[in-house]
């Protein structure tokens, strides 16, 4: 997954080839409009970056939340194995497609949050910063006083998306029915 459709030129030249490949036809900057390589270049912590240092940022950003993706599914989830080699599974799936909604999403994620977070000083942080709460429904949605949910937030299509690789990898983990007839 890689970034398009920059809204200014200049952003194009900040970006090395590694982040501009979107193998699948699925973008980063398609999980949400906040999420575009202007809005991460003002909002990361380093005020006079260079352009492959900041392809870098970007690079372990996305390496960042696969990370965290795998080791969720893979380490910390109930149902899998300790030890077990999943790395059949994962480049399965990855040729599959199916990690990609989570990682946009989780990825979204991940940059709404550094926006909500940064200490640079400039226009974009100052209407980050402005409009801290309706980041905040961005991130976590949006409920009425009743506790009707009016949005769902990134953060739940995130663990969405996660909870269908886990799962797909696992098998469904709903609830069991008893139906309380003698199967003996």
């Amino acid at each position: 997954m890689g970034w398009s459709e920059f809204e200014k030129p200049v952003y194009s030249t900040k970006l090395n080839e590694e982040n501009k490949v979107k193998t699948s036809g699925i973008t980063l900057n398609s999980f949400h409009k906040l999420i575009t390589v202007e809005n991460v270049y003002q909002c990361q912590p380093e005020r006079n970056i260079l352009d492959e240092e900041f392809s870098q940022y970007l690079t372990e950003l996305l390496d960042n939340v696969i990370r965290n993706i795998l080791t969720e599914v893979y380490v910390l989830e109930s149902r899998a194995i300790k030890g077990k080699d999943y790395s059949g599974t994962i480049s399965e799936m990855t040729s599959a497609g199916i990690f990609d909604k989570c990682i946009g999403y989780c990825h979204a994620v991940k940059v709404l949050e550094i926006f909500t977070s940064s200490v640079r000083s400039n226009r974009i942080e100052a209407i980050a910063g402005h409009n801290y709460a309706l980041l905040m429904s961005e991130l976590k949605g949006y409920s009425t006083k009743e506790g009707v949910l009016v949005s769902k937030g990134l953060l739940a299509y995130c663990e969405g998306s996660r909870k269908e690789i886990t799962d797909y990898t696992f098998g469904f983990s709903g609830p069991v029915v008893c139906d309380a007839t003698n199967h003996w």
